[in-house]
């Protein structure tokens, strides 16, 4: 039976295949909750749970470059397929007659593909996607409009319109290769999900709502190992699932190194430019963890706020979202991932009156410091916990505002100590005031388009 939510199929782990109509030397990973496909024999057969208005989401790894791009959907590897197998031959292309209410996302020399038949219709993506890291892939489409998108990453790579038929001229799905037995998947996927309905994403509810505290919030809770940290159970956890027999699991957990380190990388991925503050930002100048930290403190661009917002509401990325603003006009936007981690994203702008300064702006205070003290080149200075590199601009603007800001007496220690390596003239530039205390006043809610 399908979730309230719309869910048709999940396969998150291994017993979630048991329902398959044939599973064929597909092999899973139990650490990383991932089914390894061999590129040349592998692959798992499903009836297919969707035809009218769908979303497909899964996350995939590979660092192939077999299959054709360019192309229609079926000339790519098969991802997951209900190609209608009408055509034999291994082509790109088929003939009008051919041609069939189906569908499939496939990749080919790195490049996404996601199709509709009948007539034919395929998104590419513009960039490849074959370097070896896990990428997010959302595949929805309305049959009322014919409107059907790919997403990557949590970026859009098109819509097209297509057939508003239902596309049942296959009885099967198969994930792993393409339906007509060719063109087999060499690499991983992980997290797969299909919902029986096209999954919107930004909801705003009335203004007058009163914003609930952050302890009310009742994140979910997932543990998925990052590939990167076997011991981090919480590590790759900012797409991770948190559908356990149709119920969600409330519970918040810390923010982690390596949910930090996966939640910077799909960022920056998504063309976001993220400054670490905080808590955090020490460790990175110290060069180790400290302490626990319970969320992460950051900053982004101002006029980046709403994008970047509409991002976080992505599948699969975020339980809660919610934008609050200042009377002095100012906002900060608080997180909850899937994960049950959370965070805060105060602001930042160029400096107009004094060119060549950048500000950073919480509720309560402000930050104004030389683009030298946050920018290295194009982007923000880095520094690495661990060997993972996080942005946090320079060492002496970490420092400057926790001598200000600083609010764990544990970390007076430590920045005593990274004090002493700070070049007192940059340190100088660095200004750090206190604003009028503010109430905060709700200002937007957004809702994720559903709870993995």
């Amino acid at each position: 039976m399908a979730l309230s939510s719309g869910l048709e199929f999940k396969a998150t782990e291994a017993s979630d295949l048991d329902s398959a109509i044939c599973r064929d030397k597909v092999e899973y990973l139990e650490g990383e909750g991932a089914f390894t496909f061999n590129g040349r024999d592998s692959f798992v057969r499903l009836r297919r749970p969707v035809q009218d208005d769908f979303t497909l989401v899964f996350e995939f790894r590979t660092t192939s470059s077999t299959g054709q791009a360019n192309c229609q959907w079926f000339g790519g590897c098969g991802l997951v397929d209900a190609e209608s197998a009408s055509v034999a031959a291994p082509v790109s292309r088929r003939p009008p007659r051919d041609e069939a209410a189906d569908f499939g996302v496939s990749i080919g020399d790195g490049r996404l593909m996601f199709g509709i038949g009948g007539p034919d219709t395929t998104i590419v993506s513009e960039r490849r996607y074959n370097d070896g890291c896990w990428h997010t892939v959302v595949a929805r489409r309305r049959r009322d409009t014919g409107v059907f998108e790919l997403i990557v990453d949590g970026m859009s790579q098109g819509q097209r319109l297509g057939s508003r038929d239902a596309l049942a001229a296959s009885e099967f799905v198969d994930i792993g290769r393409v339906q007509r037995g060719k063109n087999h998947f060499k690499g991983q996927l992980r997290r797969i999900f299909f919902f029986g309905r096209s999954l919107e994403d930004l909801e705003s509810p009335s203004s007058h709502s009163p914003p609930p505290h952050p302890s009310a919030l009742d994140p979910t809770t997932c543990e998925q190992r990052d590939e990167d940290d076997g011991d981090d159970a919480a590590g790759a956890a900012v797409a991770s699932t948190g559908v356990a027999g149709g119920e969600i699991q409330d519970k918040a957990e810390p923010m982690t190194l390596s949910c930090l380190n996966v939640f910077c990388r799909l960022a920056a991925a998504a063309g976001f430019q993220l400054l670490i503050i905080g808590g955090w930002a020490i460790d990175a100048c110290h060069g180790e963890q400290t302490r626990p930290h319970s969320d992460v403190d950051l900053c982004i661009w101002a006029h980046e706020r709403e994008p970047f917002e509409l991002w976080l509401t992505g599948p699969c990325r975020c339980r809660r979202v919610e934008r609050h603003s200042m009377a002095d006009g100012t906002s900060k936007t608080f997180f909850v991932l899937q994960s049950g981690a959370s965070g805060e994203a105060m602001g930042m702008r160029l400096e107009a009156v004094r060119p060549g300064e950048i500000i950073l702006e919480g509720r309560v205070w402000q930050c104004r410091a030389p683009m030298a003290a946050v920018l290295e080149g194009t982007g923000f200075g880095e520094k690495a916990i661990y060997g993972r590199r996080v942005p946090v601009g320079s060492l002496e603007l970490v420092v400057k505002m926790q001598q200000v800001w600083g609010y764990h007496s544990e970390d007076k220690a430590v920045i005593h100590k990274l004090s002493l390596e700070c070049d007192p003239e940059a340190l100088s530039k660095i200004e750090c005031t206190a604003k009028c205390l503010d109430s905060l006043s709700f200002c937007r809610r957004y809702r994720c388009p559903f709870d993995c």
